[in-house]
């Protein structure tokens, strides 16, 4: 039986923030992989402009590359449809029977989790790692978890991850003219300079006119 990790997410685009994420549930919960799964058509981000799947997975793959416990699927990408985390924890158990899965949360899917498609099913299929942060109370956060476990008889257990300020909607900005220089609001060592060519090439956020 191998113990898998799950990292699921728009990647849109991948920063280092999820793969240090991914990073520490690798660690400390010895896993003996973790597959990051780009979603195809989540139903939470309902009409909002999402960049291809084929750029954002192959974003993924370069962000990863140098990971040999690291994997990435286009399993949600090739789906047609919303595309839901308990489709694909089933999916991922017809094929492999055996394993026990591990899906990697941050602490605000920590929140809205009981607003999931088949929230009692998902916590059949998996344990959840939620990650935790610095401006949520540990007391708070782990009484979420306690409540959670409690409700859906689950398995919820805390992961303890280096705090990084970025979100993909900063890159997105920081890239609106194709440029990420020292006055953008974010560093560029919190994205992967082959993600960051990738970008730049294929004028992914590029929403300003290149002189």
């Amino acid at each position: 039986m191998a113990l898998i990790g799950i990292m699921g997410g728009t990647f849109d685009p991948i920063h280092r923030g999820h793969v240090k994420l991914a990073l520490a549930a690798y660690e400390q919960y010895h896993l003996d992989k973790v597959i990051f799964i780009p979603s195809g058509d989540p139903p939470h981000k309902k009409g909002q402009k999402i960049t291809d799947g084929a750029h954002r997975f192959h974003m993924v793959c370069l962000a990863i590359k140098n990971y040999p416990y690291f994997t990435a699927s286009d399993m949600e990408i090739r789906r047609k449809g919303y595309t839901y985390t308990y489709e694909t924890l089933k999916e991922l158990h017809g094929q492999n029977t055996q394993d026990e899965f591990y899906f990697i949360i941050g602490a605000d899917s920590l929140y809205h989790f009981e607003s999931w498609y088949h929230p009692e099913e998902i916590v059949k299929l998996c344990v959840l790692l939620a990650a935790d942060r610095d401006d949520i109370p540990q007391e708070e956060f782990l009484n979420r978890i306690s409540y959670l476990n409690e409700k859906y008889d689950a398995d919820i257990r805390p992961l303890k991850t280096p705090m990084m300020d970025i979100s993909s909607t900063q890159i997105r900005d920081a890239m609106s003219d194709n440029v990420l220089d020292d006055n953008d609001e974010i560093n560029r060592n919190l994205v992967d300079e082959n993600v960051l060519t990738y970008i730049r090439q294929n004028k992914l956020y590029c929403w300003n006119e290149i002189p």
